[in-house]
């Protein structure tokens, strides 16, 4: 088990809070939905799985056998540092604490175009952290 979640429920629970902010504008939905691809968040210690389908109203799917285009994966804690900043994402790509695969049937430009959306959790993370009872 992480340092930082105490269970599964508990790191679905901000996943899908900090999902749901990013996507809050319609804006952000609009253009996930453009790309057509499906993104899953693929966290372990402990597990936790999130799909973005735009074939979905609200963008979430529960469906766990639907494979995605895009899968990123990496530990919780480490997706929780990444969240506050704390990680130099190309350095973490090459050791291994972060992988991102790609269907092949699907451009890697269509991952780069939905980072802005993306980089907004940054912004609200801590916020998220702080509701939750998470020491940043």
């Amino acid at each position: 088990m992480g340092i930082i979640f105490d269970s599964s429920e508990e790191l679905n629970k901000v996943i899908n809070d900090l999902v749901q902010e990013l996507l809050k504008e319609e804006e952000n939905k609009e253009k996930f939905r453009e790309k057509g691809v499906v993104v899953k968040f693929q966290i372990s210690d402990p597990d936790s799985s999130t799909l973005l389908d735009p074939r979905e109203p609200e963008l979430l799917s529960s469906k766990s056998d639907l494979e995605p285009d895009i899968n990123l994966k990496m530990a919780a804690d480490f997706m929780h540092d990444f969240w506050l900043g704390r990680t130099n994402i190309v350095e973490s790509i090459a050791s291994g604490h972060f992988t991102v695969e790609i269907g092949r049937d699907i451009a890697a430009a269509k991952l780069i175009d939905l980072l802005p959306i993306l980089a907004g959790g940054l912004d609200i993370y801590p916020s998220i952290c702080e509701n939750h009872g998470i020491i940043n």
